[in-house]
């Protein structure tokens, strides 16, 4: 519900079936002291990552389409998924290529990427293509055409240009109203390490390109490198590759993934994937979720009332934040580093009988107060957090939490949050929340 809505509608958007009742998820991880609303940012970075993710992690459950998942064929059996899978397409292109190019198995597209067996899809057609030299050992494509319900397309391979396997995926969408990715991302929540760079290019369009990981925790586990395309009417291509022939559940292969940034953003740019959008619907606007309210006062008042409301005293070190109901400061007492970030939003007045509530004081006020600490469920070794979570009557919850680091995953830089418990009521009941319009 109100703390994981996020995630959720990036799911929805693509029709996929993780689309599960956000409210319940989020009560029961708040109800056992999850970390509240900065799970929007590791679903990393967006709408379009959210498809991707879901789409590789889900295997054969696409959203939209049908997958057609693909194997290395057997020498002595021909594949009869790959069967004059491109002939037409590629008849003259063939023609014009060179073919003493080619290598591995013989049955290649023309342009160095060998061929085990692929999906009958276009789209994985036009990634092999657009891939160097290389060879094709598995993948999975689906197409929008013919399904309009569907909500993106994607193809992705198992790619090697020698140097070991790689996942290599590419996914069309179109973004709803305010959530285009056309940003970088927060990276005050992010792994320790992450990059992003933003560019403006001719036309409006952005290009958005994250050197990260699949997980932003402290596992280990494969890099994730992806690049962002978004243009003026809503249209997003993303790429995505991982040092790893799989997303999850793989040993890494190599140091980096296989393309360079530069590769990696001429991938999404490419001119070949705009007939494809022909087939994606526009997106209809979502409803609001629980938790959202249109008049939810901006960024700036939020954060200028948050530094109000902490103790005097604290220097500022990196302010940030996501949206509205979401803002994080990094403030030091003089003894280290704190984190401390701060969610505001406006739920139905009869939601304030949530289970979350159940054992918390009510102070004068009618306002519900819970007090969690415990042990922070990202980052390193010694992580702990405390938080004060309060609902008032009319449905205004605010939640302040501190950690004794400088960011979500970053290394402890003190034994406790340099605010208190009492100084973290005090913040979430100052009664000019009530007042910020």
């Amino acid at each position: 519900m109100p703390f994981e809505d996020d995630l959720g509608a990036a799911l929805r958007q693509t029709g996929d079936t993780f689309s599960t009742d956000s409210r319940a998820l989020a009560a029961a991880g708040l109800a056992q002291g999850r970390s509240l609303r900065r799970r929007r940012t590791v679903a990393v970075v967006g709408t379009v990552a959210a498809v991707a993710a879901a789409v590789v992690t889900a295997g054969l459950v696409v959203p939209g389409g049908s997958a057609r998942e693909m194997r290395p064929a057997n020498p002595s059996t021909p594949d009869p998924t790959s069967s004059r899978i491109d002939n037409d397409q590629h008849k003259e292109n063939d023609s014009s290529k060179d073919k003493d190019k080619d290598k591995g198995d013989g049955n290649s597209d023309g342009n160095g990427a060998t061929l085990g067996g692929a999906p009958q899809s276009e789209l994985f057609t036009v990634l092999r293509q657009l891939l160097p030299e290389g060879r094709i050992l598995s993948g999975l494509a689906s197409d929008a055409e013919g399904t309009p319900n569907a909500g993106a397309t994607f193809a992705q391979a198992v790619w090697d240009d020698g140097n070991g396997a790689s996942t290599i995926s590419v996914s069309l969408s179109r973004a709803q109203a305010g959530q285009r990715q056309d940003e970088c991302p927060d990276l005050a929540l992010m792994k320790p390490g992450t990059t992003c760079k933003r560019t403006e290019l001719p036309g409006e369009a952005v290009l958005v390109v994250i050197k990260g990981w699949e997980y932003q925790d402290n596992r280990t586990g494969p890099k994730d490198w992806r690049a962002i395309l978004t243009t003026p009417d809503g249209r997003q291509i993303q790429a995505d590759e991982w040092n790893a022939p799989a997303q999850k559940g793989k040993p890494t292969t190599r140091e980096n993934p296989p393309l360079s940034a530069a590769q990696l953003g001429d991938l999404v740019l490419s001119a070949q994937w705009d007939r494809f959008f022909s087939d994606i619907p526009e997106t209809p606007a979502q409803p609001s979720q629980p938790g959202t309210d249109p008049g939810m006062p901006s960024a700036a008042k939020i954060m200028a009332l948050l530094k109000d409301v902490l103790p005097q005293g604290l220097k500022v070190v990196e302010p940030a934040g996501q949206d509205a109901g979401y803002q994080h400061i990094t403030v030091d007492d003089g003894h280290g580093a704190t984190f401390v970030e701060i969610d505001f939003q406006r739920w139905d007045p009869a939601d304030v009988d949530d289970p979350i509530f159940a054992k918390a004081t009510v102070l004068s006020d009618g306002t519900k107060l819970v007090k969690r600490s415990g042990a922070g469920d990202k980052g390193g070794a010694g992580i702990v957090r405390w938080t004060a979570d309060t609902i008032r009557p009319d449905g205004l919850r605010v939640a302040v939490t501190a950690f004794n680091s400088d960011g979500y995953h970053r290394p402890v830089t003190r034994k406790a949050p340099g605010v208190s418990m009492d100084e973290l009521v005090k913040a979430a009941t100052d009664p000019r929340w009530a007042e910020l319009k």
